[in-house]
Parts: structure tokens; sequence; C-alpha cells
């Protein structure tokens, strides 16, 4: 130790002693620079993540948004074309029991469907000595239908109004589901 000190006693100690503090002075530098360094890209990599975090906001409030109107754009339709089909619903129904009360009172004889008909179409009975047909004679416009004849034909009208009204009711509901668009 004491050669150590008498080392350092001289001009070559005094240099010694400069190049230590000087080498420990530099490491404090690079230290503290390095670490300067750090907190400035720590600052910058922050700054990028709040501006990526408040694009994201953006565009999850964006998509919010969309997702909102288009519910309430389908809540508006469903609600229109529910309350066009329950009408249309009710109008098949009671048109269902008119039909069918009318085709019961056809059967029952309640009800009478006449027909246009041609005199000259109207056969004659050989065997009845050329008279008519029964309740018929040359100068009828117009004959009764058997009841169970016309009970047939009030049902294909029936079902012919009911296809006319189901297709009606598609056609509204296109109309009203392209009416948004």
């Amino acid at each position: 130790m004491t050669k150590l000190i008498a080392l350092l006693a001289g001009w070559k100690g005094y240099a010694a002693a400069a190049l230590l503090a000087a080498t420990i002075a530099g490491g404090i530098a690079a230290s503290a620079t390095w670490h300067m360094q750090a907190l400035k890209y720590d600052a910058r990599i922050a700054s990028l993540e709040a501006a990526h975090a408040e694009e994201r906001r953006a565009a999850a409030e964006a998509q919010a948004g969309i997702i909102t109107s288009n519910i309430d754009w389908m809540k508006r339709i469903a609600a229109r074309l529910g309350s066009l089909e329950t009408a249309a619903w009710e109008e098949l129904e009671n048109a269902r029991v008119e039909n069918e009360r009318f085709r019961d009172d056809l059967l029952a004889g309640a009800e009478r469907m006449w027909v246009r008909i041609d005199p000259h179409s109207i056969h004659r009975s050989a065997e009845s000595g050329g008279t008519t047909t029964a309740g018929m004679d040359d100068e009828a416009a117009y004959a009764r239908l058997h009841g169970s004849t016309a009970a047939d034909l009030a049902r294909l009208a029936a079902d012919a109004d009911e296809a006319a009204r189901q297709l009606n009711l598609c056609q509204d509901r296109e109309i009203e589901r392209r009416k948004e668009e």
C-alpha cells in the first residue's frame, strides 16, 4: 500500500488519478446519456401507444354507431313488416271464414249460385218427349248449379283469392323492405 501511495505522489499519480476520474466521469456520462435516451424512447413509445389507443377507440365508436344504426333499421323494418303481416293474416282469416260460411250455405241450400247459360245448350231427353230438363224452358237464361258443384267453385274461388292475397302480402313485404335501401 505504501508503494501505491508513493507511486501516486508524483505526476504519474496525478495522471493516473485524472485518468481514473475521467473514466468514472465518462462512465457516469455514458450511463446518464443512455438513461436519457431510454427516457426519450419511452416517452415516444408511450405517445405512439396513446395515439394508437385513440385510433382504436375512434374505430370502435364508429363501428358501434354503424351497428346501432343497422339494428335500428332492422327494428323499423321488422315493426312495419310485422304490422303489415298481422293485417294481411287477419284479412286472410276473415276471408277464409267468410268463404267457408258461403260454401256451407251453398251445400245447405241457403245460398244458390246461378250461372248464365246459352239457351241452345240445354239437353233434351228423348224419353221425355222433347221437353226440357226439369225446371228449365227454352227461354231460360240462367240455371242453378248443383250444391256440391257450387261449393267446389266457391272453394276454387276462395283458393284463388287466398293465393292472390298471399302474393299481395309478399309484394308488399318486398316493397317495404326496399324502402329503406
